[in-house]
């Protein structure tokens, strides 16, 4: 009997292209998902060439082709963050939607899922309204990082009601990775955040 492949969290190898080509080619239809977390390198923004949209959606249409249709294929869109601090604050989701539709105007492969960064402070609906332009298939679901363990469940619930405004099928998901809050009791009071704000 063939086993189901699942890789949990960083693929330790120099890029994101060669993680995916890699498993793509080693493992084929036996991986059921992608690699989440943190692969290889960063994409290289800075001294990218001057269209950078053309830059970005060659890229990801490359790496998609080297995974089997039958592996599902998520993306996980990060603003970035040194020492728990953002590089920026978004000041909407404009930028997260372009590079979603970006994503899946240049891919071929079904894109099962998106998770989108939402940061603590965002409760209002200005914030999610760019949203309403997002270009998602009817197999993509939508992931918004709404838990936060700096206001639980109330602060999660406010910003999922400023979210239903504008879109109206999406689950939760933490901000970023849960492994990144580096202590098994963040952990689990997060993971009680998602059960009871999921209610």
């Amino acid at each position: 009997m063939t086993r189901q492949v699942h890789f949990v969290g960083s693929i330790g190898l120099d890029t994101v292209e060669e993680v995916f080509s890699t498993v793509g080619r080693e493992l084929g239809s036996k991986v059921q998902r992608c690699p989440d977390g943190e692969v290889g390198g960063r994409l290289p923004i800075f001294g990218a060439p001057d269209n950078v949209e053309e830059f970005l959606g060659e890229r990801f249409a490359r790496l998609a082709e080297a995974i089997p249709d039958a592996v599902e294929l998520g993306f996980h869109l990060c603003y970035g963050d040194l020492d728990a601090k953002h590089f920026i604050e978004p000041t909407d989701t404009g930028k997260a939607t372009a590079m979603v539709n970006l994503i899946t105007r240049s891919i071929d492969h079904p894109v099962g899922w998106i998770h989108l960064p939402v940061p603590v402070d965002r409760d209002d609906l200005a914030y999610f309204e760019p949203l309403a332009n997002l270009e998602l298939g009817a197999e993509t679901e939508l992931f918004l990082g709404l838990v936060h363990a700096g206001d639980g469940v109330e602060g999660t619930r406010r910003r999922i009601a400023a979210a239903e405004q504008v879109v109206e099928n999406f689950g939760i998901a933490t901000e970023c990775g849960i492994a990144r809050v580096r202590t098994p009791e963040l952990v689990r009071e997060l993971l009680h955040i998602h059960a009871l704000a999921a209610d």
